[in-house]
């Protein structure tokens, strides 16, 4: 859900466009979480995505943050890198990348099978509708202070 007021709104809109991209893509390739759709009443936009039970942060939470061993760091890792390729592919920059920000996707059938969700919203998205390659959107997320 995204709030309301002026900036909440050019914020709902930039990340509903920015999600309008991503849905072009193949999210389970991608490790992208899947956007699923969008709508809005009188006070807030709302966004909706495949449910993901908890992130990588929670499920270490859960484990006492004991280690990973080192294959299935590497595994998470692969297909961190994997969305962030696509992401760049698309021009688009991932700037709150953290364990909260990594999801597990069914742990219990696909072990450390994880996704990113989409870049959070940003007060001022970068768009850039005069680069040659205008079939893209181009949005840089810029990192926020939390």
């Amino acid at each position: 859900m995204v709030g309301k007021g002026t900036w909440w709104m050019v914020s709902a809109w930039n990340e509903v466009k920015l999600l309008r991209v991503l849905q072009a893509v193949d999210t389970e390739a991608a490790h992208i979480v899947r956007f699923l759709e969008s709508f809005q009443d009188s006070a807030c936009t709302y966004l909706v995505f495949e449910l993901l039970e908890q992130s990588l942060f929670e499920f270490q939470k859960k484990n006492n943050f004991s280690p990973l061993p080192v294959r299935h760091i590497r595994t998470i890792v692969a297909q961190v890198l994997v969305a962030l390729a696509k992401l760049k592919e698309l021009a688009i920059i991932h700037a709150d990348l953290k364990p909260e920000n990594i999801m597990p996707v069914d742990h219990a059938h696909h072990p450390f099978r994880v996704k990113l969700p989409s870049p959070p919203p940003s007060p001022t998205p970068l768009l850039n509708m005069s680069a040659p390659e205008n079939a893209h959107i181009q949005i840089a997320k810029l990192l926020r202070k939390y």
